[in-house]
């Protein structure tokens, strides 16, 4: 029987193998929450920032913000933590702007940020999760791969080759590069737009079963083999524009 659940062929640190620089990382959008808080106090923390996966070297993570003293924001003091470790040192938050916009405290070398509003409450908790679009883009690929399998294998092997990998990866950094923003006039931009250009068609070309794949006697070739098939989609610019599947 088919699996259910997508193989990961690439993670994290493959993606980082190489690519796409981690300042680039720095600005690829990243979904924070829902925001969850445990405790009776009126106050509220928003999320902000973007995860900064080169640093952290993980594209997901789970935020802890607590208070300590209570207060107003620039009178109250907070602390922090990063996927249940150890907490922060405490820290005051922030004053508001002139006008009354919360300011952001930033979180340590996370990339995140968590911005305060009305009276905070001592010992209140709010907790949000933040998930890169490196790796929704990792799960997206490697959920194309898995179904390339299923489809022409009926099952996912128990190995695969490395050419599995770079294709998911390159693939994947295609399409952060687009949510990020792509400059076809800067050459690291175009290098990575080209290969996962490449990484597409070859997708498209296993779909309708003109490469080969390990185990698959019924086609002639590699699987590193090149494809004559369809030619890749036209990607969007900017954010969120990617069309690719």
């Amino acid at each position: 029987m088919p699996v259910s659940t997508p193989t990961a062929f690439a993670a994290v640190p493959d993606f980082l193998r190489g690519g796409l620089a981690g300042s680039a990382l720095k600005t690829a959008p990243t979904d924070l929450g829902p925001v969850t808080v445990v405790g009776a106090g009126t106050g509220a923390v928003t999320p902000g920032g973007t995860l900064d996966v080169g640093a952290l070297r993980t594209a997901t993570a789970t935020i802890d913000v607590q208070v300590i003293v209570e207060g107003m924001p620039g009178t109250a003091t907070f602390r922090w933590r990063l996927n249940g470790g150890a907490w922060s040192a405490a820290a005051a938050t922030p004053a508001p702007a002139p006008g009354g916009a919360p300011v952001p405290a930033p979180l340590g070398a996370t990339g995140l940020s968590a911005s305060f509003a009305g009276a905070l409450t001592a010992a209140d908790v709010w907790s949000f999760p933040a998930v890169s679009c490196v790796q929704q883009a990792l799960n997206a690929w490697n959920a194309r791969m898995d179904a390339v399998y299923l489809k022409r294998l009926g099952a996912t092997p128990a190995t695969w080759d490395a050419m599995a990998v770079q294709r998911v990866v390159d693939a994947a950094r295609r399409q952060v590069l687009t949510e990020r923003g792509y400059n076809p006039e800067n050459p690291s931009d175009k290098a990575i737009a080209d290969a996962g250009d490449a990484a597409v068609a070859w997708f498209d070309a296993a779909d309708m079963g003109t490469v080969a794949l390990p185990g698959d006697p019924t086609v002639p070739g590699s699987f590193g083999g090149t494809s004559s098939g369809p030619p890749c989609p036209t990607f969007g610019y900017g954010r969120r524009g990617f069309v690719g599947f």
